[in-house]
This record gives C-alpha cells, sequence and structure tokens, in this order.
C-alpha cells in the first residue's frame, strides 16, 4: 500500500497525522470531490496557472508523497510535481445534448470516486470537462483531494482559495460568520454554566456508549438507501441538487427559533423518509442513523488557508474533526408534519453537542491506534460508516458569486468519496440563494449553516469545559477506588469515618491536581497554571477555576475544624449510621460534618 524508500532529510517535511495514516490504509482510501460549475469555457493554460501558481504553493503536502521511513513511520517527502500527471481532460462524445451530458458526468464521477491515488504522486487531481451540462454550460471543473491531506474544512478553503468575487476579481471572498444569539451571550451566569456542564456529563454515557455500540455492533435496517450487501463495492454515482431560497430558510428559522443546521437537517431527513416510504412501504418502520462530521476547530468565522498555515492559528490545517450519531425520525400518524422533523432535528443535535461523547469519540480512535495499530483504526471508521445509513457534512460557502480565473461560475458542491463505503450511492447538494441581492449579506451572515460549525463545549475555547471532563473521569477511580487502596495499606478492613473523610479529601486533591496536569499536557498546553488566576482574555475560566479553589478550600476547612475542634471542645461520640446512607464523596462529608456539630 505504501512506498517504502531512500530519501533525502531535507526533502522531509515531517510525520503524517494519524488520521490522515487512517485515510490511506488498506481498508479505507478517502478524497473529496469538489464539482465546479462554470459558465464560460476555460482552457487548460489558464487551469494551469491557476494551479501552478495558487493550489501548489497552498500548502507543501500538494508537492509531497506519503512514504514510510526506516522505523515504520508514515512522513510527507517532498517531490517534484508534473502538472500534466495531475490535470485530465476526459472526452466524450461529440454531438450530445447538456442533459446527456449530464448523465456521461455522473458516469465520470462515479468512475474516478473509485479510483486509488497513484502512490508515487503527490495525493491530488484535476478533471477539466469541456462540455455544457444543464447546469454549467462553460463545463465543470472537478477537483479530486486525498483526505489524508487534510479535512473538508482545509481543503474546500484550498478549493475557495483559487476563487475570486466575480464583480470585480481584486476583493476576496467574503463569508458569513457564526453569530451567537443575544440569549445565548446572556446566558453565562454561574447557574447556567454549571447547569449546561451537569448537563453535559449527564448525556455523555448515554451517547458515547450508543456510539460505541453503533460503531461496533448495531447495524441499520437494510433499506431503500442502505444495501447492506458487501458485494455493491462501487455503486454509481447520482448526483441530486435542491435549491432553496435563503431569504426564505431565514424566514423559517426566525419564526421556529431553530438553526439553518437544524433546518436543513430536518429536511433532510423528512425528504429520506418521503423516499423510502414511496420505495418501500416496508421501510417506514425501519431503523436509520445518520452520521454528522463535526469539525472540533473554534468556528465563529472563517479563516483563509494562510491563516490555517500560521503555527499559533487556533484553527489549524489538517483533520480536526470527529462524528456525531444521529437517529433519523420514522414517519408515522403522529409524526409526519415537516416541522416535526425540523424540531426533532434541534433537539437532538443541540443534547449531542452539549455531550462530551463526540470529544471521546476522538479519544477512543486515538486509543485504538495506540495499541492496535492505524489499520485497526481504520476499520473502526469503516464499521463506524458501514454500519450506519447516511453520512451528513456541509461547509458555509461566500455571499457573492465567486469566478475561477476570471470565468463566472454558477455553482459549487462537494461530496466525500472512497472505496468502498464512503462513496454513497446518491449525493445531494443544497443550495442556497437570496432573492434579494441587498440583503444577501445580511441573510448569509445571521447564522452560518455549516454542520461544522459546532457548539461543542470544548470547541469554545473554555478551559474550565475541558476541565470538569478531565475531573469527572478521575473521580470515579479515586473517590470510589481509594477508599479501599486506603483500607488495604492500613490493613483494616472497615475505615472508621474520620479516616474515611480524611481520605477522600485527599482522593479529591488528587482529582484537582491531576486535572491540572491534564489540562498542562493535553488539553491545553499553552496555558500556564498560574496565568489561570490572572485577570485576562480567560476570565470566565479564571472565574470558575478561583470559584472552584476556594470552594474546595473551605470544604477542607470546614471538615476539619468541625473534626478536631469539635473532638476538643466536646467528647467525641460513638457515629451511628442515620437512616440514609450516602454513596457520594460530598455527601459523606456533609454527613460526617452534621454528625460532629451534633456532637
Amino acid at each position: 500500500m505504501m512506498m517504502t524508500m531512500e530519501f533525502e532529510e531535507e526533502k522531509i517535511l515531517g510525520p503524517v497525522s494519524p488520521m490522515g495514516q487512517f485515510m490511506n490504509s488498506s481498508v479505507l482510501c478517502v478524497s473529496i470531490l469538489a464539482v465546479m460549475e462554470i459558465e464560460v469555457p476555460i482552457s487548460e493554460v489558464e487551469l494551469k496557472s491557476v494551479v501552478h501558481h495558487v493550489l501548489l504553493p497552498v500548502n507543501p503536502r500538494f508537492s509531497s508523497v506519503m512514504i514510510e521511513d526506516s522505523n515504520g513511520r508514515m512522513q510527507w517527502q517532498k517531490v517534484e510535481v508534473e502538472l500534466e500527471d495531475h490535470i485530465n481532460v476526459p472526452i466524450f462524445p461529440s454531438g450530445l445534448s447538456p442533459e446527456s451530458c449530464d448523465k456521461y458526468l455522473d458516469d465520470y464521477l462515479s468512475k474516478i470516486a473509485g479510483e486509488r491515488f497513484p502512490q508515487n504522486k503527490p495525493l491530488w487531481e484535476v478533471h477539466i470537462i469541456k462540455y455544457p451540462t444543464s447546469k454549467a454550460a462553460g463545463g465543470n471543473i472537478i477537483f479530486k483531494l486525498h483526505h489524508a491531506l487534510g479535512d473538508g474544512y482545509s481543503l474546500m478553503g484550498v478549493v475557495l482559495s483559487c476563487l475570486q468575487r466575480a464583480e470585480n476579481v481584486s476583493l476576496p471572498l467574503t463569508f458569513p460568520s457564526r453569530q451567537s444569539s443575544k440569549l445565548e451571550s446572556n446566558n453565562n451566569s454561574i447557574f447556567d454554566q454549571a447547569s449546561r456542564i451537569v448537563s453535559s456529563i449527564f448525556y455523555t454515557v448515554p451517547d458515547f456508549f450508543w456510539s460505541f455500540l453503533k460503531s461496533n455492533f448495531l447495524k441499520d435496517d437494510q433499506t431503500p438507501i442502505r444495501s447492506g450487501n458487501a458485494r455493491f463495492k462501487l455503486p454509481p454515482t447520482v448526483i441530486t441538487t435542491i435549491t432553496f431560497s435563503l431569504d426564505e430558510m431565514k424566514f423559517i428559522k426566525t419564526k421556529l427559533g431553530v438553526t439553518i443546521n437544524d433546518l436543513i437537517c430536518g429536511i433532510l431527513f423528512f425528504g429520506t423518509r418521503l423516499y423510502m416510504q414511496e420505495i418501500s412501504q416496508q421501510s417506514t418502520n425501519s431503523n436509520c442513523t445518520s452520521l454528522v462530521l463535526l469539525n472540533t476547530r473554534m468556528l465563529m468565522d472563517y479563516v483563509s488557508v494562510k491563516e490555517m498555515m500560521t503555527p499559533d492559528t487556533k484553527m489549524p490545517w489538517g483533520n480536526q474533526f470527529t462524528f456525531l450519531h444521529i437517529p433519523i425520525p420514522k414517519l408515522t400518524d403522529t409524526f409526519s408534519n415537516p416541522l416535526d422533523f425540523v424540531r426533532y432535528a434541534q433537539k437532538v443535535i443541540k443534547r449531542k453537542r452539549r455531550s462530551l461523547a463526540v470529544y471521546l469519540n476522538g479519544r477512543l480512535l486515538e486509543f485504538v491506534n495506540k495499541f492496535r495499530g492505524k489499520e485497526a483504526a481504520a476499520r473502526y471508521i469503516y464499521k463506524t460508516v458501514t454500519n450506519t445509513s447516511m453520512v451528513i457534512s456541509n461547509i458555509v460557502g461566500p455571499v457573492e458569486q465567486m469566478a475561477f480565473a476570471n470565468h463566472p461560475v454558477t455553482g459549487l458542491y462537494y461530496m466525500i468519496v472512497g472505496t468502498p463505503e464512503f462513496k454513497p450511492s446518491s449525493n445531494a447538494s443544497l443550495r442556497c440563494f437570496s432573492t434579494n441581492n441587498e440583503n444577501t449579506h445580511e441573510a448569509a451572515s445571521f447564522q452560518s449553516f455549516s454542520a461544522l460549525a459546532t457548539d461543542s463545549p470544548w470547541d469554545r475555547g473554555s478551559i474550565w469545559n475541558t476541565m470538569s471532563f478531565y475531573m469527572f473521569s478521575l473521580h470515579i477511580p479515586l473517590s470510589f477506588g481509594g477508599i479501599s487502596v486506603v483500607a488495604q495499606i492500613l490493613k483494616e478492613s472497615n475505615l472508621d469515618r474520620q479516616t474515611e473523610v480524611i481520605s477522600l479529601l485527599f482522593a479529591q486533591t488528587l482529582e484537582l491536581i491531576g486535572t491540572l496536569i491534564l489540562l498542562k499536557c493535553t488539553a491545553n498546553p499553552q496555558y500556564d497554571f498560574k496565568n489561570f488566576f490572572k485577570a485576562n482574555e480567560m476570565s470566565k475560566d479564571r472565574n470558575w477555576l478561583l470559584a472552584s479553589a476556594v470552594g474546595f478550600g473551605s470544604l477542607s476547612s470546614l471538615v476539619f475544624i468541625t473534626s478536631f475542634l469539635a473532638d476538643k471542645v466536646v467528647e467525641p461520640k460513638i457515629w451511628k449510621p442515620h437512616v440514609v446512607s450516602f454513596s457520594f464523596s460530598v455527601f459523606r462529608i456533609a454527613d460526617y460534618c452534621y454528625i460532629k456539630a451534633e456532637n
């Protein structure tokens, strides 16, 4: 699969990321096809000029190959790029109508989607379709970019960097920003944040457990959108385009109080169920799951590829995504209104985004890679996708009409393809337009409609959310297992109440220390402990950490003062169990303080 070769040290650009290796393994070969529809035909010379001056300089990986060094580690090696090897011009029969060219275009997309990249060349291709189709009078330009180069956000950023404004090519494209609602911005009190953290922890266990089962054991039913037959390795690719008015979607969004993301997912779920019901009435009650790909960057505004390549950027280049399992609701007599599907999408996605299961899925993949190797991790991704019925991924587009080498672009869509399971038998492309040009920017900037723009807790730059996850992870082994360890050390079958409480306090101190160490070493290595308590831009996190430290110190002081001073002032009294037997450490400490106060 991979090449092993001798190489010069100065040509080695660095190691291949684990996700990059998963995407280019014997199990997976995943790519992104970006199809650009143009109004005026483009020549090969013009295309080569854009590729040479824009595409290749954007990232060294576009002029590198993946090799295996003498230690078995995958590396990126710089090579000379021959543009003729990467630019393809297919030939269709002459005299075809635009509608007939649509069929040939679909067949060609199906063909290149199932082909693997040669490993001795950089992992990208550009194809020029010089035949007019029903939606592109000037033909199509197809970018095939291997997923090992980067994720959809990175690779589509490369494609968009080749474009300019159609009205004024000297100006760059502008993109809508993801603006937080007024309610969300005002919902930052301590109690609101505490409520979100508690709900996040509460939903994490069932969500992660269900996601694990779906990835390994539970398969969706066989339906018109999922054959479940391993023989069909290369199904044909069919492009389905649906056009919506962005102004109308904004109106519906405002009326329902949902996001554009919720609206799009609700439309997809409802349309999918209608299609399944029309093809097979038996599939009405079938269990179907969608796999939504989520970007783990802190997306608030679009970032150019140049900014992604800077060392200290918050949105770096690479494969930084995870996945989210969302059940597709069933179409029933009581659940048949399209708005029901939109509200369902809003409720489920909002809840699952608050769960840490998405984060744990990425950690689990790292764990599998570390202890079982990249092929095992690739097989885990393979099973995750094949056990579901559909994959949803989308990226926000520019506000203005685009142009490629001064050629107006009428449409741009992309899809995830590969062999065999990442290439679905049908790819749906959603197009949104504004009916009023004056309101285009307002409508587009009101809410980013990208499923990649997640509001996951760890995706907001908040140290406290990550801290709560680490503390929760350490609490179970330390607080529940720590008592047994102390009993073994003291060689006592049952600890007295005071020793038990002191042991619990010691365990919780270890929790706090361990959490800060994990934050320093893994989640936020750029932060220094002493900066947590300074008044800087991370003020919300500082307040939470300061409150935690003060609360922990106050509780510790209360326990020790109540324990030792009470014994000095009042004669010690034998403790007797109360009616309620507390199992959690905080309640045990409170119960002990109450008994001491009674004494």
